[in-house]
């Protein structure tokens, strides 16, 4: 089973099939902010296809609708090429949220001025985040 969709992947990461057996989500995002690539993982996660993620543009259906505006002005950093850390909430196939931590590392073209493509991870984090809630909490009481 190919997960690279209709646009066949550039030959320098033809490595991305072996991401798949990561635990972790992962995904490759061209210089544009297209989606172009994720992991079976990431599949899993969301309970959906390729084509429904990534080709009709249904990922930003997952995200928590607080976190959208923060998470473009992520992705417009990533694209100017600098690599901020982004914590947002992200819906299961079950209609759960969860936080997560992504991450991005920036591939340059060979002018190393302008961004090739991003690849990134999403770790999940929502346990940290619940306890750091809840220190929070008790701290303030």
């Amino acid at each position: 089973m190919s997960l690279l969709g209709s646009n066949p992947i550039p030959k320098d990461l033809e490595f991305l099939e072996v991401l798949n057996h990561l635990s972790e989500m992962v995904w490759v995002m061209c210089s544009d902010g297209d989606i172009q690539w994720v992991n079976q993982t990431y599949l899993d996660y969301f309970g959906d296809t390729f084509q429904k993620l990534v080709v009709e543009n249904d990922a930003w259906n997952h995200i928590h609708p607080d976190d959208i505006p923060k998470t473009l002005n992520i992705v417009k950093e990533w694209q100017n090429g600098t690599k901020p850390e982004l914590h947002y909430r992200l819906k299961r196939h079950d209609g759960v949220y969860r936080w997560f931590l992504a991450r991005c590392s920036i591939v340059r073209r060979d002018d190393n001025q302008t961004v090739k493509y991003m690849i990134g991870t999403i770790t999940d984090i929502h346990e940290q985040k619940k306890a750091e809630e809840k220190a929070k909490e008790l701290e303030d009481q």
